[in-house]
């Protein structure tokens, strides 16, 4: 609130590299840099308009500096060689302005599959190419400025962009406050569902399976693991449920849907989705791989995409279904050491933001979402790391247990432990400074510090993992 008390600072000589700078909102900041006296680098994949960008900034009182390069910020490889020759001309970047955004406008079943990849590109695992390409000359200084145009979608869900808003989300991202009053709601039958849990064969999603198989479902199980799943499938059985495992990678889009189709075709449809799978670099942004990246945002965020649709038609059909998709706290607040986890997780947020108000836009009430976020889970998969003074380590047993009862009540939100729910107010009402000065008093940023992997049969092959 008070922030206008704070002197301006000078941009004069400044650096100022603006992705999408060519039109719209990144022209006019290019513009207004430029008549501050900044040297404007203008990235974008339309060179008509970039140059005459550039034409207008020289053209002006003064004559500006500008320059144009023509980069799809998608292109890592691009970013990466001509971040290089921006270095070399310039010797340094002070102000990195992530723009570059594009949207479909599209109901998620709609949507291709190319376009949601695009999307996701484009809006957010750029502004991971980017700043790994100027962050560390302005760490090496102690001195720059990153900017994130990010969207009112990256804060509420809207229909008719789902795979918009988990981008924007993956940037920036503060959810609806958790309801107050869900376990007064009395918990349905799950007896004769049809069950997919992925990521299914070990940790939450192993006891999830247990779970649902206990109270009568037909659990089908998707994971790398084979010998896990398996042992989990007969485990079920010889308890007198009734479940079935698929091997599966969810981030092989062509095997999402030929499994998809096989099991809509079997069992009629699937009543109860659960987005569960999910990996971990835990490498601070300028140590991790650029596969190792993609890997975290294709598992933990785009894969969601594949399974809902792959699932959502005939729950639509239906009007009926669940989907659940089991995120982080992580994906509420941000944490060093983990930057490619915590965007994954912010996406998937978005992305079930979205998708819920989108199913009701289209007026399938019977279709109910849940979406969780728990903090530090003893499961092996964040080994080393020591959870914040202020929450503690949460039991598999009692996550599992949660997610089931949430599930069952039709519950939109489910957050872990209770205190983040306060945290994320604090953290939404307060100033930065007060925010930065909790995390370094409570030493919340050590966190990821001792990490250790223990998960490297779902990362192998991963260059940078």
């Amino acid at each position: 609130m008070l922030n206008w008390l704070w002197p301006q600072k000078s941009v004069q000589g400044q650096v100022v590299l603006i992705t999408g700078g060519a039109m719209g909102i990144g022209r006019l900041m290019a513009l207004r840099f430029a008549e501050l006296g900044a040297v404007v680098v203008i990235w974008d994949i339309d060179a008509p308009c970039g140059r005459q960008v550039v034409q207008e900034i020289a053209s002006v009182s003064g004559g500006g500096e500008a320059h144009f390069y023509e980069v799809d910020v998608a292109d890592r490889d691009k970013v990466r060689a001509t971040g290089r020759q921006v270095l070399e001309k310039f010797g340094l970047v002070d102000i990195l302005v992530n723009n570059a955004g594009i949207v479909s406008g599209k109901p998620l079943l709609e949507t291709s599959s190319r376009t949601i990849e695009r999307t996701l590109a484009v809006n957010t695992l750029a502004h991971f190419w980017t700043v790994r390409a100027f962050l560390p000359a302005m760490l090496e200084r102690d001195k720059g400025h990153i900017v994130c145009i990010s969207s009112a979608a990256g804060l509420f869900g809207f229909p008719n962009m789902v795979d918009y808003g988990a981008s924007k989300f993956a940037t920036r991202c503060y959810p609806l406050a958790r309801p107050m009053f869900d376990w007064i709601w009395p918990q349905k039958s799950v007896k004769g569902d049809v069950v997919v849990i992925t990521g299914g064969a070990m940790g939450i999603g192993r006891l999830l399976a247990l779970r649902f198989a206990a109270l009568g479902a037909v659990v089908l199980v998707w994971d790398l693991h084979a010998d896990l799943g398996g042992e989990l499938v007969r485990e079920i059985e010889a308890l007198g449920g009734r479940a079935r495992f698929y091997e599966m990678d969810v981030t092989d889009r062509a095997k999402v849907y030929a499994a998809g189709k096989e099991i809509v075709d079997e069992f009629g449809g699937v009543d109860i989705l659960v987005n569960n799978a999910g990996i971990v670099g835990g490498k601070p942004v300028l140590e991790s791989g650029d596969a190792m990246i993609e890997r975290t945002m294709a598992v933990n965020a785009t894969s969601h995409f594949w399974t809902i649709k792959a699932f959502l038609p005939m729950m639509a059909q239906r009007n009926r279904g669940h989907i659940v998709a089991v995120a982080s706290a992580a994906g509420i607040f941000g944490s060093p050491g983990m930057v490619d986890y915590g965007a994954s997780k912010f996406a998937a947020v978005g992305l079930m933001m979205s998708l819920r108000q989108e199913l009701q836009a289209m007026g399938l009430h019977g279709v109910h979402t849940t979406l969780v976020c728990p903090g530090f889970i003893k499961t092996g998969m964040f080994e080393g790391v020591r959870p914040p003074p202020f929450t503690t380590w949460l039991t598999p047993e009692y996550v599992a247990d949660q997610i089931v009862k949430a599930v069952r009540r039709n519950q939109w939100r489910l957050l872990m432990p209770s205190i983040l729910s306060f945290m994320e107010l604090i953290s939404t009402i307060m100033p930065m400074w007060f925010v930065d000065l909790f995390i370094r008093v409570t030493k919340t940023s050590q966190a990821m510090k001792a990490f250790k992997q223990t998960r490297k049969h779902a990362i192998k092959g991963v260059a940078g993992a």
